[in-house]
């Protein structure tokens, strides 16, 4: 493994992030005396609040088991289609439970509550894999560099 393999991982990485829908995805290797560390940078797909944004530090004792963990945390990245959702059922309950401080009629909240359960069950109930790598952009190296002279 060289430097060129090791951009290349990163680039699969970054790229990965990006598919997910966030934003100026950035992925910075950095190796000490004994750990490997990939900080995963991206701004929120939807939100422009700071606290949403990506940071992440993976860490392993080599760099492919940086590189292993940083790629299961993408993975788990909510998409743009999930993040919108997400924010769309905020922005409901926020609104139901404005409805019911100030009074409004439960005939006009029933069907919005009642839509928001329908949400809820479909977020608990979605057994879909997570989003993993196609086969093409696999890493065809799999060596512990940790010891290596390149």
């Amino acid at each position: 493994m060289n430097t060129d393999d090791i951009k290349t991982d990163i680039s699969i990485l970054t790229q990965t992030i990006a598919d997910k829908g966030w934003r100026e995805p950035n992925v910075e290797l950095t190796i000490t005396a004994d750990r490997f560390r990939l900080l995963l940078q991206a701004k929120h797909p939807i939100s422009d609040d700071y606290k949403d944004n990506l940071w992440e530090v993976c860490g392993g004792d080599d760099y492919n088991e940086a590189w292993r963990k940083a790629h299961e945390y993408i993975t788990t990245l909510t998409t743009t289609e999930e993040a919108a959702t997400d924010a769309f059922r905020k922005a409901l309950a926020r609104t139901i439970e404005t409805g019911k401080q100030v009074g409004i009629d439960t005939d006009f909240l029933n069907p919005l509550i009642a839509q928001m359960k329908r949400l809820s069950e479909n977020i608990i109930t979605d057994q879909t894999p997570p989003d993993t790598m196609s086969e093409e952009a696999e890493r065809p190296w799999d060596t512990d560099i940790s010891g290596s002279t390149h």
